[in-house]
Formats: structure tokens, sequence, C-alpha cells
């Protein structure tokens, strides 16, 4: 994707407190009920057996706003803290549309590890629509973690909720959605199926992604191909190539790849997964929708598909042929041509789903 195509981590991609507390909850430090990190260990780290909660946001300070930034931003540095992990910073960008009165928030969220601001055109095209647009970019990437990803996303779905309560204002009459893709539709999945995002989010738009549905499967070469569409009946689950390397990094995990890993190894991926056992994806009051390019698909469209499959509620998948407004896919995403299409549906969508 431009300079990105390079990168392998373009390859890649880049969670509950279902409760109406949330905003209270980010002003008291979460309790650590969480055992060793397991660092510097020469076994694997053991999966973080207690279930996932909400962190808190530390500290908050204005700042200028960093490159990438939409004009006229203004910037908010947080220092989020989530048991078992390092605290991480993040830069928390919001804008206005031009005449001051949002019909509507959105959160954008770039790939990988979020580390640079999303942008693409959706700015622009969001605040034309009249939307306040949030944009967030990690110190690092936010997966990093010794107690797995799906406990690393805590970062991810406490920032989430901070936007929600201190820009969005916790408004129930005004929509308050998301839009990421790559590794940052995997942190937003996580936030909807373990940490109660989906008691703030009444949008949802994803492309590329979620890639953690199945980490097990995914670290298997083994893993056969699957449908994702009529017009993908044919896209990868295994991770392979830069995936491969960023899922070791992320999880501590060497074996990820190996024609035969060890049990515990495949059990703790399992249970790192977005479908783990036990896991229901049902958002009555929050509206999917992914979006992926019939050209230059990966991994992430593969993952991502067993996801939406398993959703119960409101859900769409668009495959793009070029982009519904024609001109090409740009790599595994599907603008820039489908932007206007994909602007138009989320616009749609972005509305108060979970009354006053």
């Amino acid at each position: 994707m431009g300079d990105r195509e390079g990168d392998p981590r373009h390859l890649m991609y880049a969670p509950g407190v279902a409760r109406k507390g949330v905003p209270i909850l980010l002003t008291i430090l979460a309790a650590c009920g969480h055992g060793s990190s397991g660092r510097g260990s020469s076994q694997p780290p053991p999966l973080d057996d207690e279930p996932p909660t909400l962190g808190a946001v530390t500290t908050a300070m204005a700042v200028g706003c960093p490159g990438g930034a939409a004009p006229g931003a203004v910037c908010t540095n947080l220092v989020v803290t989530c048991p078992g992990l390092d605290d991480l910073q993040v830069v928390v960008a919001a804008s206005e549309p031009a005449n001051g009165r949002a019909s509507a928030t959105v959160l954008l969220h770039d790939y990988v590890g979020g580390t640079q601001f999303f942008d693409y055109g959706f700015v622009a095209a969001y605040e034309a629509a009249g939307f306040r647009v949030v944009q967030a970019e990690w110190q690092s990437d936010w997966e990093q973690s010794s107690i797995g990803i799906k406990h690393a996303a805590c970062r991810y779905a406490t920032m989430l909720a901070w936007v929600y309560a201190n820009v969005h204002q916790a408004d129930r009459t005004h929509g308050f959605c998301a839009q990421s893709w790559g590794g940052g539709s995997g942190g937003l999945f996580f936030s909807l199926a373990d940490y109660g995002a989906g008691d703030m989010l009444d949008a949802v738009t994803v492309s590329a992604g979620p890639p953690f549905a199945r980490i097990d499967l995914g670290c298997n070469p083994a893993s056969p191909p699957r449908a994702a569409c009529p017009e993908l009946p044919q896209v990868p689950v295994a991770y392979s190539g830069g995936v491969l390397g960023l899922i070791s990094t992320w999880e501590e995990a060497p074996s990820c790849g190996a024609t035969v890993a060890p049990s515990t190894e495949v059990t703790r991926w399992a249970d790192d997964s977005i479908l783990s056992s036990g896991t229901v994806l049902s958002f009555p009051s929050t509206s999917l929708a992914a979006w992926y390019c019939n050209s230059g698909f990966d991994v992430t469209v593969g993952q991502g598909s067993m996801v939406f499959d398993q959703v119960t509620t409101d859900a769409s998948v668009h495959c793009v042929a070029g982009g519904l407004g024609g001109g090409q896919c740009e790599g595994e995403a599907p603008w820039p041509s489908a932007l206007p299409d994909m602007v138009t549906d989320m616009t749609a969508r972005c509305i108060p789903r979970h009354g006053s």
C-alpha cells in the first residue's frame, strides 16, 4: 500500500464487561488479578486464565498532534494501564465536521499494531458526512503481550471506552461507531466479544480481518482454505510470510507455523482466539459489516470470514470486485475504489441503537 508495500506487516492486519458503568471504570485503576507475566522464562508463556477485564486510563494529557492527524484535530495522549500488561501510550486525535455539529462519532484505527493514524481518505469523507472523527495512534503495537493477544486487547478496549465516555460524552442520542482493518479489526472484535463494547458501539466496519478468529488454525500450515463469500470460494486460513513473524512475536509463539506444534501451545492459541470455546457473537445493538477485496486478499480475509460466519445478529459481508465504485482494490484493502460505498454504508448504519 504505497510506501507500506515493502513492509511484511502490511500483510497482517494489522473483547466481558457488558455494563453501563464503563465510564466510571475508566477513572479507577483496575485491580490486578493476574498471575506472573512469564517474562524471562524459557517455557512458552501460560495464557492468563483470568477473564478479560477493562483497564484504566491513568493519565490523559493534551498534546500537539503528530503528523497524520486530521487538520484541526485536538489531540490527547493517554496512558493505558491493564492487568498483567506494561502500560502503553496512545494518542487520540478528535476532529469535528465543518459545521461543528456532529451527527455521530466514528473511531478509525489502523492495521497491524495501530502505530499510525488511519486516514486513507476516510477522515475527510466522514467529516463531509457530518461525523466527528477520532483517530488513534499507539506508541507501539497494542497486541504485544506475554499473556496473550486477547488480554492485550484490554488496551484497545480501554481506549475505545475512554473515547466513548470523554469524546463522544456517552451520548445515546447520536451514533458511536468504529472502523478498522487488519490487526485493528481484531482489537475491535475482542472488544465486542470479551470486553463489552457492544454496550457502546452502534455500528462497526472492518476490512482484511479480524485476523485472530482461530489463532490455532492460523498457526497450523495444514489448515485448509475456506469460502469467504461466493466471489471468494478459496481463501487461506493459515498464517504465512510476515504474518508468522508478527504472531510469533505478539503471542511469544515460536512454534506457530510448525508442522507439529506442542499440544499445550495449540490449546493456548485456541483459548486466545476470538472464537475461543464458548464465545457467543451476539450484539443486538451493534450493526456489523465486513468489506473484503476480491483481488490481493490474504489470510486476514479467511480468518475474518470465520468470525462473520459465527455472528448471530445483524452482520453483512461485501466482497468487492475492484470496488463497488469501479477501479482497483489496493492490496488487501477494498479502497480507494470502494471508499464512497463504505462511507455511505456506515453513514446509514451509524445511528443510535441503544436507547437513551
